[in-house]
């Protein structure tokens, strides 16, 4: 395997831990599959289910575009642009994308083939003309969706009207069986996908702003982890 090496300072009193590193194989050999504009950030994300890579590329306008490359054809199988954001949904193989329309949120499912045209996505039992900060793919049920508005998560599944998940929170992360939030006075809890045996798992020391959102993150073994605003790891 390739060498990996990071070079980082440890604190007094303090814990870094690295997971998950990916070590290349020495005999895989780099080849150039694609090439774009210059852009102020690229990020390259594998799409679970395809060989595909989608490549998202953000401007100094703050708008960005996805190009989704096969890797061994070296072609664009799609491209689009100027997003807010996206997600891949393995379970429909369709893309969630959103755009900022006249300072509103509008979603749309595109399909991977490319074979029919941005569906727009409705929300049942809302509102006319209601649109989610967020909105992100149930990880095993195909079609239903988690969206939030308004600092509270729900939950779009088969009933007529969308199902509240959590109200008051600051960050939120959908695992594979679990949904772990961080509440507006410093919880951290986790709950099922439906929202129910909720279990707060204590208040991690973190240092909150609304200047600097915080985030979590779930790694590929279920670990979740809260980044703070002082860019402090907090695993669970």
């Amino acid at each position: 395997y390739q060498s990996w090496q990071k070079v980082l300072r440890v604190n007094s009193e303090e814990v870094l831990e690295f997971r998950d590193v990916l070590l290349v194989p020495a005999s895989a050999t780099p080849s150039l599959i694609f090439t774009a504009r210059p852009a102020r950030t690229a990020v390259a994300t594998t799409l679970v289910g395809r060989r595909d890579i989608a490549l998202t590329t953000r401007a100094d306008d703050q708008s960005s575009s996805v190009f989704v490359v096969d890797p061994v054809a070296r072609q664009v199988r799609l491209n689009f642009i100027l997003i807010d954001s996206w997600r891949w949904d393995a379970a429909t193989r369709t893309f969630i994308i959103g755009r900022i329309v006249e300072d509103r949120h509008q979603w749309y499912r595109l399909r991977a083939d490319a074979q029919s045209g941005e569906e727009r996505i409705t929300f049942r039992g809302l509102p006319t003309g209601f649109t989610p900060d967020q909105v992100l793919p149930h990880p095993t049920n195909a079609g239903q969706l988690f969206f939030s508005a308004n600092d509270a998560l729900f939950l779009q599944g088969n009933a007529a009207v969308p199902t509240p998940i959590a109200e008051s929170i600051r960050a939120y992360a959908i695992g594979a069986e679990q949904i772990y939030y961080l509440t507006q006075n410093g919880f951290f809890v986790e709950s099922d996908l439906v929202g129910q045996n909720v279990r707060i798992l204590g208040r991690k020391g973190l240092f909150l702003s609304d200047d600097v959102p915080a985030r979590i993150e779930i790694g590929p073994d279920g670990t979740a982890a809260v980044l703070d605003q002082r860019i402090g790891l907090h695993p669970q």
